[in-house]
């Protein structure tokens, strides 16, 4: 009872709903107007002619155009010829002025080389011969000082000799005296014999050596000498250390007895 009474409304509802559809459509139906007929449209066809082509006049346009951009292709690469020309021209010309220009300094440059050069040498010349002058009178200076030593060492040594042969002078008859002191004649000794003896000697005047050097030509003479000398031991000689040195220590004496000169 109760499930057909919850079905009920809504069974109820949608018939109402068809029902009303349904006139709906009918009176659409009914009112609608009616459509007439579109009668078709024809497309008229016209025939055109095709016009005839000239091959030749074409060819001949297309020579004349390719023609044309080869003239046009020449003129720009001749006009770019002359440009590239011009600006090698111009180049070149540049470069033969900073070639000239570089030649001229490099000129220039070895010119003011040389004169520097030349300059100094000159200079060197110049110094090098003070140079040489100042040596000139250091030498002749060095000349005359060392003249003036040697002059004055020849006059001390001509004054030392001369005082020196004094000395000899001196002592040498005491010693040929003392030589002769102490000589015995042999009985071959002639007038005119000669024995040259060399004597050394040591400070105080001892004899420590006498050599006959030269003969008088008799053997008894020559020892008598030699022996006279050693018998007399000591012979004078002076004090003094240089003068006995230098001229007392070796004695070259020529013994000639006063006895042979009667």
């Amino acid at each position: 009872m109760n499930l057909q009474s919850e079905y009920f409304l809504p069974v109820v509802l949608s018939i109402a709903l068809h029902a009303l559809v349904g006139v709906l459509l009918f009176v659409s139906w009914d009112n609608a107007p009616l459509v007439q007929p579109v009668p078709p449209k024809y497309v008229q066809a016209v025939v055109i002619e095709k016009p005839k082509i000239d091959k030749a006049k074409l060819e001949r346009k297309r020579k004349e155009a390719l023609k044309k951009k080869r003239l046009e292709r020449e003129a720009k690469t001749k006009k770019e010829r002359q440009k590239n020309k011009a600006k090698l021209k111009k180049e070149q010309e540049a470069l033969v002025l900073k070639k000239k220009l570089e030649e001229k300094k490099r000129k220039e440059e070895e010119k003011k080389r040389k004169e520097e050069e030349k300059k100094r040498k000159e200079k060197e010349r110049e110094e090098q011969l003070r140079q040489q002058e100042e040596e000139l009178k250091r030498q002749e200076l060095l000349e005359e000082t060392e003249m003036l030593r040697q002059m004055e060492a020849q006059e001390q040594r001509e004054q030392q000799g001369r005082a020196d042969q004094s000395v000899i002078d001196k002592y040498r008859l005491p010693i040929k005296q003392k030589i002769e002191q102490n000589w015995s004649r042999p009985p071959s000794a002639r007038r005119g014999m000669r024995a040259t003896l060399d004597i050394r000697l040591i400070p105080g005047g001892e004899v420590v050596s006498v050599n006959l050097i030269k003969s008088s030509g008799n053997a008894a003479f020559d020892q008598s000498a030699v022996t006279a000398v050693q018998r007399a031991k000591t012979l004078p000689t002076p004090s003094d250390p240089r003068v006995f040195d230098r001229h007392f220590r070796n004695i070259t004496l020529v013994f000639d007895p006063k006895d042979l000169l009667k």
